[in-house]
C-alpha cells in the first residue's frame, strides 16, 4: 500500500528532473540579438541577459523586462512559403488530415456529376 505512492512520487520527480535540464540548457545558452518566444506568446529580441531577467524587444523602443524562467525557447520562423492549406506540406496522419481528404469524396447519396454546396 505504501509503494504506490513511493513509486507515483518517483515517476514525477523524474520527470520534473528532465524538464529541469532542458531549461538549464536553454538559459545557458541565451545571448544577446536572439529572437525567442515567451510563455505568454510574445515574439522579441533579446537586448540584455541577465542572471535571473532577461530584457527583450518586442517593437523598435518597446522593451521588457522579464524573468528569464518564462522564456519558453528560441523563436524558429516557419518555412518561407508553407502555408495552412499548402497540399505540399507535411502530413500528421491524424483524424483532422482524413477528414479533409474524405471532403473530396462523393458521399453515397451524392449524385454524380453534381456539385458539393
Amino acid at each position: 500500500m505504501l509503494l504506490l505512492p513511493l513509486l507515483l512520487f518517483g515517476v514525477i520527480f523524474l520527470m520534473n528532473r528532465g524538464d529541469k535540464k532542458k531549461r538549464a540548457a536553454l538559459e545557458g545558452k541565451l545571448k544577446k540579438g536572439d529572437k525567442v518566444v515567451t510563455r505568454a506568446g510574445f515574439i522579441g529580441k533579446l537586448v540584455e541577459v541577465g542572471e535571473r531577467e532577461a530584457r527583450i524587444e518586442l517593437a523598435p523602443g518597446v522593451n521588457v523586462s522579464m524573468i528569464k524562467t518564462s522564456i519558453e525557447g528560441l523563436y524558429e520562423p516557419p518555412p518561407v512559403g508553407a502555408t495552412k492549406d499548402d497540399k505540399s506540406a507535411k502530413s500528421t496522419g491524424g483524424k483532422a488530415d482524413k477528414d479533409k481528404a474524405d471532403d473530396d469524396k462523393p458521399s453515397k447519396g451524392d449524385a454524380v456529376g453534381k456539385k458539393k454546396k
